[in-house]
């Protein structure tokens, strides 16, 4: 009997074949970490909230699920479970890294040690423009300002123009440099003016267009940007090239002929 038992085997899986007694097959380890989709626009100044996009299977438990976010090299969020952005008057494009640690089970239910997953994209957030095209009436409602804290921001500014176009900048720092190189001595005063009214070196100087609603209507909005906050400074009405930015021509003076 036990001699025939090895030829009822054989002929059970097959002539010349090899019976091997194999283990259940352990769940398959999926852990996937998804891209973001970019936000829906909308208007501006409302806040959007982003948040890890992972899937993973039974067998995996996730220790944690977190976001890094950063914007021209500097970060905005650091290690958090959610992110909250802003939209501002400007089309913006984060860099943003999901990080993801996990452990998983084997066949008889022990944790493994931890591993990592993560994902680096991009992710663009929005604005809705409600203005379509900028007015002589609204051009005349910008407010401008002279401290760093005073004017209207580019987007109240887009609010009552429409799309911020263009957006060429520098800095006063920059700015005053290349005045003294040119011996610009006017130019020099009105940077250090504006150092005396609470600007610094580092302000951002820039510079936006707004299409006009009739033909060959256009505006200029010049902005002082400090501590990431751009602010009004002047205005120019472009349909007409040669009428100067404001009745003020020393602020006049300063804005235009400092970008020609």
């Amino acid at each position: 009997m036990r001699k025939l038992t090895p030829l009822l085997l054989a002929a059970a899986v097959g002539v010349g074949s090899t019976l091997s007694l194999v283990a259940p097959a352990q769940a398959a380890t999926v852990v996937s970490v998804k891209k973001i989709a970019n936000p829906a626009p909308g208007e501006i100044g409302t806040t959007v909230t982003i948040k890890p996009s992972v899937s993973v299977s039974k067998n995996v438990r996730v220790s944690s699920s977190l976001l890094n976010v950063s914007l021209d090299g500097k970060a905005v969020v650091r290690n958090q479970k959610s992110a909250t952005l802003k939209r501002t008057a400007l089309s913006v494009t984060y860099n943003v890294s999901t990080v993801v640690k996990y452990r998983v089970r084997d066949s008889k239910g022990k944790l493994g040690p931890t591993r990592q997953k993560s994902l680096r994209q991009t992710l663009t957030v929005k604005p809705v423009y409600t203005t379509k095209c900028a007015t002589p009436a609204g051009f005349e409602s910008v407010v401008l300002g002279d401290t760093p804290s005073t004017g209207d921001t580019i987007g109240t500014v887009a609010k009552k123009l429409g799309e911020p176009l263009g957006g060429e900048s520098i800095t006063l720092k920059q700015l005053r440099a290349d005045a003294v190189k040119e011996n610009n001595q006017e130019t020099v005063a009105a940077i250090d003016s504006l150092y005396e009214r609470g600007y610094v070196p580092a302000t951002e100087y820039s510079v936006y267009a707004f299409q006009g609603c009739e033909e060959n209507q256009a505006y200029g909005v010049f902005f002082l940007t400090t501590k990431g906050t751009a602010r009004a400074f002047d205005k120019a009405d472009l349909s007409n090239t040669e009428q100067p930015a404001s009745d003020n021509p020393e602020r006049s003076r300063f804005s235009v002929q400092s970008l020609r």
